[in-house]
């Protein structure tokens, strides 16, 4: 796309109420621009067609749905609208801190009718179409009851627990539940007018409150990013879902698939949207980077419209499950690997999939049951153990079956046919203690873990080490977060028989980059077989570098004192500073979201308390060179997903492939992607224009996959053997294996 079409485009987001669709999170997503500020309100009609949505600029937008237009502009309120609901499918009902709530005609554009409040401000409403009446939470602490055919209050609670932050009918209309400012959850029979259950439990103000599809519990979110689940015949029952960093500002429920959506507020460090499956207790997905005000689901649940970003831009995904389609393991593949991958064609909108493997066709019986976003990868046997989100343990056995499903917050689809594959592997009875992962890549200031595994190991009373960092000047020690996961919780702590240190124990020498003295012993004659955590501890990056993180004076003890022999691998760290203004909104992905925000300050004054700098160069304008420098880095994706589309990578999945180099042409820095069929030595070569060999990276054996991410893909700095900078001008990449050969062009540009 040329520049001036893309300035010309995205200028009019200034003036226009208007819809651009993208492709986010595997979903389609459209955005509809029109608010000036933030949308704190969203609501659909129950017929599903009209959007209404409301916030801090006092005007109520509703959108058709079909068209992907702003139909109707309705105005009076006097200050923010904070909650909207539809009154059938032509009547709004809004409620607004200027203590008004008003009802709409949405055909005619104009207010049928309102009440007002005589004390406190409105901060939620919710509506009951099966007895025509309206609940009210307000500043004051009063939830009241309106009836909306004559017009009246007919009833007002009031619990003295300061602020009531939301409300809502159960899906009978029997009761109200109502979330308060201290930390109180409280709920009603309307019919007797009676308090039924006080739940207590949160620590902060209760800001958002939701009941579940039968109204057997009670969801509600605080201040502190808390969500609990209540049972309301067992107040004194809590089940903690989750705790977040930041306050979770909103939430929706799909009855469909017990799904629940939670919006946190924008944090440099998290994503905020995020999908759970009530039903195993479990987050399926999570993206975006916006703070979240508001969300609701269509009512076909197929939609989810979500909206809170400072411009005021409104998102709604739409959701999509089928029946994946395999591509790895092949049918009736013989496995002679300890890891077999399992991968099948993306489902466009899906946010989750589900795998089910077993050792008998019927899947009456299934070794493992698993849910993920992302291809996953198996350790086949039990000597193997792993908890990485995209990995998990499979039983050694002959023959395997696999299905796997799609799912969304519109449902789930049917299971795939089946396929089966077989295996020779015969796991290894070495021990291994390992440091994990072993290749990281972190941004500057990021923190992240590392872990010290040990595997298949047996007959373990006691173990005592030192982790070592080597460049204490590139990352730091944060904290312990897990230790001994192998040896009783019963262990204790006291030096071994064959220790000769007299050091302290658990003693931190920041400095120097070392932690001594890491020790567990286990009381009784036998020893521990299997594998397990023996240390984690959260690093952060405090300095561009790279780093080894490595074990000394390693010991591991039998029950007869004797020292396990094993092997011990280190893990490397590298540290890059991301520094990437292009990224306007910083989710790693330079798009139309990033686009957008220039667009939107395009010649206007930067607001001092702007969470995003759009002024990408730094001049103090936002103008026509800070679009160039987003058009020229547009497509650019910095962590999480593949270097390539997966187009690309899908029409070349079976074969030995060098992809094209990711960003090309580049200044300093650039990734070289790649993918075997098979497990074989590698190395790549670059070479100048005259053919001189500038760089050579010896990978090694590797294993047969794709090696597409900025985490896998080969990383060239502009840098010769001897680690100075080469000059601008053509090179010549090229991928050697005993079987292969490849050669590629790229261009560095100073």
């Amino acid at each position: 796309m040329a520049v001036r079409k893309s300035v010309g485009i995205f200028l009019g987001i200034i003036f226009f109420s208007f819809l651009i669709k993208v492709s986010v999170a595997q979903f389609s997503h459209q955005l509809l621009f029109g608010h000036t500020n933030r949308v704190l309100a969203l609501a659909y009609s129950p017929d599903g067609r009209l959007v209404a949505s409301a916030g801090d600029d006092r005007k109520i937008r509703i959108w058709s749905v079909d068209q992907n237009l702003s139909m109707v502009v309705l105005s009076g309120h006097q200050s923010k609208v904070i909650d909207l609901v539809f009154y059938g499918n032509n009547q709004l009902i809004s409620a607004s801190e200027d203590k008004t709530i008003r009802i709409w005609d949405i055909d005619k554009g104009l207010e049928l009718d309102r009440f007002v409040l005589r004390s406190g401000r409105l901060t939620s409403i919710d509506f009951n179409p099966k007895s025509d009446s309206l609940v009210s939470g307000s500043s004051d602490g009063i939830v009241r009851l309106w009836n909306l055919k004559t017009k009246t209050l007919f009833a007002a609670f009031n619990q003295h627990q300061g602020i009531v932050w939301s409300v809502e009918f159960s899906p009978s209309g029997t009761h109200i539940v109502a979330g308060f400012e201290e930390k109180t959850v409280h709920l009603w029979e309307i019919e007797s007018k009676t308090l039924v259950s006080t739940f207590t439990g949160h620590r902060s103000r209760v800001w958002k409150v939701l009941f579940n599809f039968d109204g057997s519990q009670v969801i509600s979110a605080d201040w502190d990013g808390v969500v609990f689940l209540w049972d309301i015949y067992e107040p004194e029952s809590r089940n903690s879902l989750e705790t977040y960093d930041q306050p979770v500002l909103s939430m929706a429920y799909s009855n469909s698939n017990n799904m629940l959506a939670l919006g946190l507020a924008g944090s440099p460090t998290d994503e905020t949207l995020k999908l759970w499956n009530l039903s195993s207790r479990r987050e399926i997905k999570s993206f975006d980077s916006n703070s979240r005000y508001a969300i609701a689901f269509s009512p076909d649940e197929v939609s989810m419209v979500a909206a809170g970003a400072v411009d005021g831009t409104i998102s709604i995904w739409q959701s999509g499950f089928a029946k994946p389609k395999f591509l790895l393991p092949k049918e009736e593949a013989l496995i002679n690997t300890s890891e077999v991958d399992f991968s099948w064609e993306v489902v466009p909108g899906a946010a989750y999939y589900e795998l089910e493997v077993s050792t008998n066709p019927d899947f009456n019986q299934p070794l493992v049951e698993v849910s993920s976003t992302e291809q996953l990868t198996a350790q086949i046997g039990e000597n193997f153990f792993s908890k990485f989100s995209n990995q998990f343990v499979l039983p050694l056995a002959t023959t395997y079956w696999w299905h796997v499903r799609s799912g969304s917050f519109g449902g789930v689809s049917g299971w795939s046919q089946q396929k089966s594959f077989s295996t020779l592997y015969i796991p290894p009875p070495k021990c291994v203690v390992r440091v994990a992962p072993r290749n990281r890549r972190i941004d500057l200031n990021d923190e992240f873990l590392v872990s010290v595994w040990v595997e298949s190991v047996r007959d373990l009373v006691g173990f005592q080490f030192d982790l070592k960092w080597t460049n204490p000047n590139c990352i730091s020690f944060v904290t312990t977060t897990r230790f001994n996961e192998i040896l009783p919780h019963s262990s204790g702590i006291k030096r071994l028989p064959k220790e000769a240190i007299r050091d302290p124990f658990f003693q931190l020498d920041q400095k120097s980059g070392l932690y001594r003295n890491i020790v567990a012993t286990k009381e009784g004659e036998t020893g521990v077989d299997g594998s397990g955590i023996l240390l984690s501890v959260l690093f952060r990056a405090i300095a561009v570098g790279s780093c080894q993180v490595q074990l000394e004076n390693l010991i591991l003890l039998d029950s007869n004192q004797n020292e396990i022999e094993c092997e011990i691998y280190k893990a490397n760290v590298l540290v890059e500073n991301p520094a990437r203004p292009w990224d306007v909104n910083n989710d790693k992905v330079v798009n139309v979201f990033d686009l957008s925000l220039v667009a939107r300050y395009f010649g206007l004054p930067i607001p001092l308390d702007l969470e995003i700098n759009p002024d990408i160069n730094g001049d103090g304008v936002v103008n026509i060179f800070d679009f160039t420098f987003v058009a020229v880095h547009f497509g650019e994706v910095y962590e999480k997903n593949s270097l390539l589309a997966p187009s690309v990578v899908a029409e070349n999945l079976f074969q030995d492939t060098l992809f094209p180099n990711y960003p090309n042409p580049f200044n300093p820095d650039t990734w070289i992607p790649f993918q075997l069929s098979k497990s074989t030595d590698l190395t790549i070569q670059i070479h100048d224009f005259n053919g001189t060999l500038v760089r050579e990276f010896n990978l090694g054996v590797l294993m047969a996959g794709q090696y597409t991410s900025q985490r896998k893909a080969v990383y060239w700095n502009g840098r010769n053997n001897l680690g100075e900078k080469v000059p601008s001008g053509t090179y010549f990449y090229s991928m050697l294996t005993p079987d292969f050969q490849q050669a590629r062009k790229m261009i560095i540009v100073k």
